[in-house]
């Protein structure tokens, strides 16, 4: 599967933003649990909400993960969001 593909799928499913899984996510037990989008592989909104769908994307696994953003955090110095999530579903990338 190409990355245009593979963001064509993720936007299919509702998520509004896509980042890699890189140092800007932190996971437990191999889950994503919250992500700074510093740069994200797309993102359709300009401010994000609870209750968005967002994917976490591990080329290196060939997984990608869509959450859902429990939490949105803005801060004054940085124009990234900071949003905790919650893994809806897996997906295996072929």
């Amino acid at each position: 599967m190409n990355r245009q593909s593979i963001l064509e799928q993720l936007r299919a499913l509702g998520a509004v933003a896509a980042h890699a899984n890189n140092r800007w996510v932190t996971s437990v037990r191999g889950k994503p649990v919250r992500v700074t989008l510093v740069h994200p592989l797309f993102l359709d909104r300009p401010r994000l909400r609870v209750g968005d769908k967002v994917a976490i994307v591990d080329t290196e696994e060939g997984v990608a993960f869509l959450c859902r953003a429990t939490a949105v955090e803005y801060s004054e110095l940085s124009r990234s969001p900071r949003l905790d999530l919650t893994v809806i579903k897996t997906l295996e990338l072929a």
